[in-house]
Order: C-alpha cells, then sequence, then structure tokens
C-alpha cells in the first residue's frame, strides 16, 4: 500500500515540480540563446516551447526515478533515504540536467 500512497504523492506533486523547474530552466535556455546568438541573430528560438517541454519531460523522469527508487523499500527505511536525498540530489540533478539541457538545445538550435 505504501507504493500507491508514493504514487498518489507524487502525482500531485508533478505540478508542484513544474512550477519550480520552469523559471530555472527558462533562465538558463535564455543565457544559451543570447551565449549562442548574442544581439544578432537570424534564427527565431520559441524558448517559451523549449522550456516548458524540458520542465514536463524532466518532471516526469524525477518522478519515475524517484518512484523506482522508492519502490520495494521498506517503509522504515524511506525516511533515512529521503535524508540522503536531500543531502545529495540538488548538485546530482543540476549538474546532470544542465548538461542535458545543453545538449538538446544544441539539437534544438541544429533543426533550426
Amino acid at each position: 500500500m505504501l507504493s500507491d500512497e508514493l504514487k498518489n504523492y507524487y502525482q500531485k506533486h508533478s505540478d508542484f515540480v513544474i512550477t519550480q523547474v520552469k523559471p530555472p530552466i527558462y533562465a538558463f535556455t535564455q543565457a544559451l540563446f543570447e551565449a549562442v546568438f548574442e544581439s544578432n541573430n537570424n534564427k527565431q528560438v520559441d524558448i517559451d516551447v523549449f522550456s516548458i517541454s524540458y520542465a514536463e519531460d524532466f518532471t516526469k523522469r524525477y518522478i519515475n526515478n524517484n518512484l523506482s527508487e522508492l519502490e520495494g523499500e521498506p517503509a522504515e527505511t524511506i525516511s533515512s533515504k529521503l535524508d540522503l536525498w536531500e543531502q545529495d540530489k540538488p548538485e546530482e540533478l543540476s549538474t546532470n540536467e544542465m548538461n542535458l539541457i545543453l545538449a538538446l538545445f544544441n539539437k534544438y538550435i541544429e533543426k533550426i
């Protein structure tokens, strides 16, 4: 039953996650765009579409990864696992996601 509780929690939590990650994703994407094209650009890039799409994808991956890590975990060890996440995940996530955004942004720009 804990698995159902976690799934329900993360389903409700997804809107919060998207709301929290959209602004930094947008800002990072905008900085990438400005660094690549500076003030002279002939390409039209829809940063909003890219950022929203990325935020939605990130949220799905984040939730699925968290659920898979917690699935089958005994209830008594979840609290300590969450404490470790609080310590380690921010740096791990930010590093991985910045690299992924950069790679996907470059692919996005190449298609334009």
